[in-house]
């Protein structure tokens, strides 16, 4: 009888998560967003290897290791998706029509900051994942630049979702994305 029990808790615990993410992946396989205006502040920063330097020691420092999180929380309820930092800085929220199956952003809040390790992209406004990488980023270039550093070497990221939780009474879903990147700072030696 424990081992039905047993089954039984297990499945049902991983039917909410699989449900949120069947959702997620619906919605942001559906339509195009309607693009509107979106305040974005953006950062880059070269990325290098040891190897890419072909530099000795004596021609850089390493000033530190550094590191940088970012959460995002998607809340799924009904038709709407809300993409919001828990910090309070940032909010998109979407409205899904199931007759065109189009997401269209309904309101935001905050800009968008996002960073990049070399060159420019587009950041998927549909995806938390990419946002909030995109905010790990932009929050280490921001370290590096305070230490006065140049590249970012051996860069890590760690990248988590969590939730999948369902609210029974109200039916809102929500899921977590964090994102952890870590590297080290590096200023060029100049000769004067």
């Amino acid at each position: 009888m424990g081992y039905n029990r047993h089954k039984l808790f297990m499945k049902k615990n991983l039917f909410l998560p699989c449900i949120a993410i069947t959702a997620l992946m619906f919605f942001s396989s559906c339509g195009g967003v309607k693009q509107t205006f979106l305040p974005q502040s953006t950062n880059m920063i070269h990325t290098v290897s040891f190897e890419d330097l072909k530099l000795t020691s004596n021609d850089y420092d390493i000033l530190s290791r550094v590191e940088a999180t970012s959460r995002m929380i998607l809340t799924i309820n009904g038709t709407e998706l809300t993409i919001v930092d828990p910090d309070g800085t940032f909010m998109l929220k979407y409205l899904y029509n199931p007759d065109t199956k189009e997401m269209t952003l309904a309101d935001f809040e905050g800009a968008l900051r996002g960073g990049f390790l070399a060159g420019f992209s587009k950041i998927d406004l549909r995806d938390p994942e990419d946002i909030a990488r995109r905010f790990a980023l932009y929050r280490l270039i921001n370290l590096v630049r305070e230490q006065g550093g140049d590249y970012i070497i051996e860069p890590v990221y760690s990248i988590n979702v969590e939730g999948g939780s369902e609210n029974k009474i109200t039916k809102i879903t929500n899921i977590t994305y964090m994102t952890t990147i870590s590297g080290k700072a590096i200023r060029l030696k100049t000769s004067k």
